[in-house]
């Protein structure tokens, strides 16, 4: 009955720390699908409101109240996808919170976006760049992107050389570019089949099948 009224409620009745907090139960989000999805639709009610209460729940250390803020935020849709591009580029989040919020853009955003991320390409922090990357991979405008990504072909920390060389490959086979960038990108990523990384070497072999260009087995030691 709690709940009924909860979800029934006037808008305003319930808060949105309230609404997430019962929507993250694991008896609602996966027993309950009606509830779920009432509560998501009182959730997203407010819009860029809601967005900016929905965000200061993204820090949560809990996966099923994370998603419960990316279902929330999918829902209101463009004015989330604009204030945590506004979040994003105050600078001032710490790096955990950063990347939080990029993952959450990953299916928020759209091509003209990625002019947004290179200043998390270029940060210190490799969490940052892995998840800039899977912007990239998700939305961004392929040319632009592919320029952004190339530089961390050559990072010196070998999780962020193998998210980018994905990123690439990605981009290569989403958009089936025009034949100008091939050659660079071909001697970029082949540079990779030499990683000491195993799964760079092979992340590097597929990207190559996606350019053209045939992997040489025997450098896939």
């Amino acid at each position: 009955m709690a709940l009924f009224m909860l979800i029934h409620a006037p808008s305003g009745y319930a808060g949105i720390s309230q609404l997430v907090e019962q929507a993250s139960t694991p008896e609602v989000m996966f027993g309950q699908p009606a509830v779920y999805d009432s509560l998501l639709t009182r959730i997203a009610a407010g819009g860029e409101s809601s967005a900016r209460q929905l965000l200061e729940h993204a820090a949560t250390p809990w996966a099923w109240r994370f998603e419960v803020v990316r279902q929330g935020l999918k829902r209101i849709g463009e004015p989330a996808r604009l204030v945590i591009l506004e979040r994003l580029g105050t600078g001032k989040l710490p790096d955990g919170e950063t990347v939080k919020n990029l993952v959450l853009l990953e299916k928020l955003g759209r091509a003209g976006d990625e002019a947004s991320l290179a200043v998390h390409l270029k940060s210190g922090d490799g969490g940052r760049k892995i998840t800039a990357l899977r912007c990239l991979a998700a939305f961004g405008e392929p040319e632009k992107s592919l320029e952004l990504a190339l530089p961390l072909l050559a990072d010196v920390d070998e999780n962020v050389r193998l998210a980018a060389v994905w990123a690439v490959g990605e981009l290569w086979k989403r958009y089936k570019l025009t034949d100008k960038n091939t050659g660079r990108l071909v001697k970029a990523v082949r540079l990779l089949l030499e990683d000491s990384m195993p799964q760079i070497r092979l992340t590097a072999a597929e990207c190559l099948k996606a350019l053209g260009s045939a992997a040489e087995p025997s450098l896939l030691r």
